[in-house]
This record gives C-alpha cells, sequence and structure tokens, in this order.
C-alpha cells in the first residue's frame, strides 16, 4: 500500500460541513493533515487547522461588526459577540478585515477614546472567498506549509494561509 488516508470529523469547535483529512504514503508532496469542507459546489480545502482558526475569526469578527460608526464596539465588546475567538486572533481579523476594505476603526486607541472598529461592506455571497490582496501577499510570502487550497480559502490573517 502507498498512501493510507483518513477522513474524519476534526476535534474542537468546526462546523459540521467540515472534515479532516489525514494522509501518510511514501510519496512526497502528501499532506499529513488538510481540512475540507462540503459546499455546494463539492468539497473545498480550506487548508490546515491554523488556517481553518484564522477564516473562522475572521468570519465571527465580521459578523459581530456593527454596520454603523455609531454603534462602532472595542475589542473587548468584539470579543463578547464572539466567543471562542482569542484576543490576538481577533485583532489580526481586524488588521485582515480593514485591509480587505470590508471593516473601518475610529478612535486613537487611547485613554477615553478607545479603538473602535464598524463594517463599511457585506461579504456578499463570496463570503469565504480570500481577498486578492491576501491571495497575492500569499504568493510573494512563499508559504511553505505543504498546504493546499481550492477555490475556496481561509483569510489568513496571521499570513500561515494555504497558498493558491
Amino acid at each position: 500500500m502507498d498512501i493510507v488516508i483518513t477522513l474524519k470529523r476534526p476535534e474542537g469547535n468546526h462546523r459540521s460541513s467540515m472534515r479532516e483529512v489525514q494522509a501518510i504514503g511514501r510519496f512526497d508532496g502528501i499532506p499529513e493533515q488538510l481540512f475540507i469542507e462540503l459546499t455546494l459546489e463539492g468539497y473545498v480545502s480550506k487548508g490546515t487547522n491554523a488556517a481553518v482558526e484564522r477564516e473562522e475569526a475572521y468570519l465571527r469578527i465580521y459578523h459581530a461588526l456593527p454596520s454603523t460608526i455609531e454603534e462602532a464596539l472595542d475589542l473587548e465588546d468584539l470579543l463578547a459577540k464572539a466567543p471562542g475567538v482569542k484576543r490576538t486572533t481577533a485583532q489580526n481579523a481586524l488588521t485582515q478585515l480593514e485591509k480587505d476594505e470590508i471593516a473601518n476603526q475610529v478612535g486613537k486607541g487611547v485613554k477615553n477614546d478607545p479603538k473602535r472598529y464598524y463594517r463599511v461592506k457585506e461579504l456578499g455571497d463570496s463570503f469565504c472567498r480570500m481577498p486578492a490582496s491576501v491571495e497575492a501577499a500569499e504568493r510573494s510570502s512563499g508559504d511553505s506549509s505543504g498546504s493546499h487550497s481550492a477555490a475556496t480559502h481561509p483569510h489568513p490573517a496571521d499570513g500561515n494561509g494555504a497558498q493558491a
């Protein structure tokens, strides 16, 4: 036997459509671990566990963001509305949302004027698609994680996502 592949539900807090693929074999280039998700178009590669966690944080923070500047929330309030997202991961997701021009911040980040965030654009039908800015950054970073991706990608808030 040249390759052994295991498909299972991933551990932790993942969507029910998510599966973990583990593979071992004697050939080079076989990813040890890969996450896939069942979509309307079929299974789509989501990359590594870290990439899936970044995408989940991106989406949870996005959905926690208010849609008006008057309702803008600080990081503490966003964390309360996005349970399970760690502070650093949330900060990275907010940075990526701003780069993607989906969120803006107000406030100087000083006492009595904290940074507050709000949504300026809807994600729409492509809510899991990686924006072109992220895709280009990944190509230029030369990520060598060995993970694979398809038409849908995670939002690599910390730059270690799957390559296109």
